[in-house]
């Protein structure tokens, strides 16, 4: 056993796994960049949305105090007609 080496053994396991397989290493291991590409494509995507979501969160917020301020101003000019507070 020991004229057999550990390069020997890891090819001739290589070779026997290749054998049962339905595909070689080379498409399995496209396969595997693949999968990690889409992954990472998700990742960035999922990202991405939060971003926009916290833009629109921000924004949605901006235009309720804007929208309750011009209300408040209006509600304050109203008033002050109806009380005949002319300058």
């Amino acid at each position: 056993m020991s004229d057999i080496s550990k390069d020997d053994i890891k090819t001739a396991i290589h070779d026997a796994i290749s054998e049962c397989t339905f595909i070689d290493f080379e498409t399995h291991t496209a396969h595997h960049q693949f999968v990690n590409e889409m992954i990472e494509r998700r990742q960035r995507r999922q990202q991405l949305y939060d971003k926009v979501r916290q833009h629109v969160i921000g924004w949605g917020a901006l235009s309720v105090i804007t929208g309750l301020g011009a209300l408040i101003y209006q509600a304050i000019i109203s008033f002050v007609q109806r009380n005949g507070g002319h300058g």
